[in-house]
């Protein structure tokens, strides 16, 4: 397994309560969302932003992919993001056949990234409804925030939380992407939201690896993380105009504002000339 792919066992929890113990936390009575799905039948996992849901489908998908012989249980990848109103949820489904499958798991990943959301659930629970005889199992993601907001009731789904990684799931994942032993790195309680979560966890480890210390507050490591970003993207595209860097950030930091107060993780090209103006062309094809 290379470091790239490596993959950390997570646990889920039918409560939303993050707040189990970081440095000694007890896996003994955790599930994993493999298990769980021969349990429920019909699985939303929710999660914030960053926790590693759309890791946590594609390794679904693939164990499922591996073990379909033995198991019987065929996964169906669906990226949600392609639905449009018009669309009836069965126009996602590229394989034609699929009704002529015994035993089907649909793992939907980004709920939350559907522009209109109730439009969907409805198309989704009249398919529900239509195929209810078939051996059908589902797995929808969507974040916590999103959830809530849209007061998202999908029937007959059980609602589970993607955990928080515990210590020594961070050390392992440190350990084996990035060869960084944590137990060498004098850290504290303000580097534990670093460690929290995979998405804060790469940055921290990006962080670490460039400078040899970590990281002295949120803002240090995202300066970091968006200057990296910025000159990877202009390496990219050498040939094409120069990038203004403090341009692109003042903008940036101003459609991060409206998405947080709109509680959205995209904007559309409307949205963007709205918030932008005639700017909002160039913007589209940052790196971000």
């Amino acid at each position: 397994m290379t470091q790239e792919n490596y993959y950390e066992p997570r646990y889920i929890s039918q409560s939303n309560n993050n707040s189990v113990n970081f440095y000694f936390g007890e896996k003994n009575n955790k599930k994993t969302l493999y298990e769980s799905i021969f349990e429920f039948d019909k699985i939303v996992l929710l999660g914030n932003p960053g926790i590693g849901k759309t890791k946590e489908l594609e390794n679904l998908f693939e164990v499922l992919w591996r073990e379909h012989e033995a198991t019987g249980l065929i996964p169906f990848s669906i990226n949600l993001k392609n639905f449009r109103p018009i669309n009836e949820f069965k126009d996602l489904i590229k394989y034609e056949d699929w009704k002529s499958l015994s035993n089907i798991i649909f793992i939907l990943d980004g709920l939350d990234e559907i522009a209109e959301i109730q439009d969907f659930i409805s198309a989704f629970e009249i398919f529900v409804s239509k195929n209810n005889l078939l051996n059908i199992k589902y797995v929808i993601s969507c974040r916590t925030n999103i959830y809530e907001k849209y007061l998202v009731n999908i029937s007959n789904f059980k609602t589970f939380f993607l955990d928080n990684l515990m210590l020594d799931q961070a050390k392992s994942i440190l350990n084996e992407k990035y060869k960084i032993n944590l137990d060498l790195i004098s850290i504290d309680d303000k580097h534990r939201n670093y460690l929290q979560t995979p998405f804060f966890l790469n940055l921290f480890a990006e962080y670490y690896l460039k400078n040899q210390k970590p990281p002295q507050s949120d803002s240090e490591m995202w300066e970091k993380y968006i200057e990296k970003t910025i000159e990877e993207n202009k390496s990219k595209n050498i040939k094409k105009k120069v990038i203004n860097n403090v341009k692109l950030i003042k903008n940036l930091k101003k459609v991060a504002f409206v998405n947080e107060l709109m509680q959205k993780n995209f904007s559309t090209e409307d949205e963007l000339d709205t918030i932008l103006g005639e700017n909002h062309l160039e913007f589209i094809e940052n790196p971000f």
